[in-house]
């Protein structure tokens, strides 16, 4: 992880994190999972995203090869990106958490997000959170509630995750009973919720957008952008557009992507294919183009909040997981609706 006194999730909690996955697909580490990441692999670098993510085979493969060292990052990302979120605008329900009796929720919409890696990454915020010692705890979030949206169908890799953060993990047959006692969820169950929806982006209109981000406190894109991009750039503009007419002030947009890999940091745009940097044009979209109505009847406007063109995450050696993990280097850019 990054360096700083403050910067370090604990290398327990990235280990249990790890083991959510470990846990999830214990069946599946075997020798034909090599071949199948390796076909993966060769269809994301031609950028051929359909074929990528086209079989629960390759869903599975990419959710137990990409998504732990992701998810690691992301827990540090969203952990210190948490002192953004504008504690009055959070949702209040009468649930008793905390010892109090009203709860502050966290309403998260991932775009793109089936694959895990947000999922553990949000969990893992929370969970550093219930830690008192945590300085970046400040806020209270009590409970996350997560809308996973991707045109792929990763139900059967977001079940299985969800089942392995509520539920205590697997114990030996010969486990002690002080063992037993301290087995305990990575999250509890009432404090998360999840729902994945199987959509395509570009082809929702605002109507159809409405239900996922109506009252939300944070849209993520990680990693995404760039698809879409290369999808259709009109109609990733259209969308992007669209955010600020649906969502309310005050809530937040995370856009996280590659700074090691030009073609999934440049978009070719024109009969000439002139590349254009990814995070010039969500820039240039977000703060210069767009000008449409927010819901509440006035001009929605999105500001930078913080950013950078490159940074590295990196990972201790001393975590344990059956496949190799990776270090990040990502761009990032985090906006806020004013």
């Amino acid at each position: 992880m990054a360096s700083g006194s403050d910067a370090a999730v604990p290398l327990h909690q990235q280990q249990l994190a790890l083991d959510i996955f470990k846990n999830a697909f214990s069946t599946h580490f075997n020798e034909s999972l090599k071949e199948v990441i390796q076909e993966v692999k060769g269809r994301l670098y031609e950028l051929d995203w359909d074929t990528a993510f086209g079989n629960e085979r390759y869903l599975e493969a990419y959710a137990l090869r990409w998504s732990p060292s992701r998810a690691l990052h992301y827990i540090e990302l969203f952990r210190r990106l948490s002192q953004h979120v504008d504690q009055k605008s959070l949702s209040r329900m009468p649930l008793r958490l905390n010892g109090r009796t009203t709860s502050f929720v966290y309403n998260v919409t991932c775009f793109g997000g089936g694959a895990g890696a947000e999922i553990v990454g949000l969990a893992g915020m929370m969970n550093c959170f219930r830690r008192s010692e945590d300085s970046l705890g400040k806020n209270q979030i009590d409970r996350c509630a997560i809308k996973l949206v991707d045109r792929a169908d990763w139900s059967n890799v977001v079940q299985a995750l969800e089942r392995s953060l509520v539920n205590p993990p697997p114990l030996s047959n010969y486990a002690s009973t002080a063992a037993k006692a301290k087995n305990t969820a990575f999250i509890p169950r009432d404090t998360f919720e999840l729902s994945f929806h199987q959509q395509n982006l570009l082809d929702l209109s605002p109507t159809q957008l409405k239900p996922l981000l109506d009252n939300v406190d944070l849209v993520t894109l990680m990693f995404t952008l760039n698809e879409l991009y290369t999808d259709s750039v009109p109609r990733t503009t259209e969308l992007l557009l669209t955010l600020n007419t649906i969502m309310k002030k005050g809530a937040l947009l995370l856009v996280v992507g590659s700074a090691d890999d030009q073609r999934c940091s440049t978009v070719s745009i024109g009969k000439n294919k002139k590349p254009y940097p990814v995070q010039w044009l969500l820039d240039h979209t977000l703060r210069e183009t767009a000008q449409n109505v927010s819901s509440n009847g006035e001009i929605g406007k999105w500001q930078q909040v913080t950013g950078y063109d490159s940074q590295w995450l990196r990972l201790s050696s001393e975590l344990m997981y059956p496949i190799a993990l990776e270090d990040m280097r990502h761009q990032m850019r985090l906006y806020r609706l004013v």
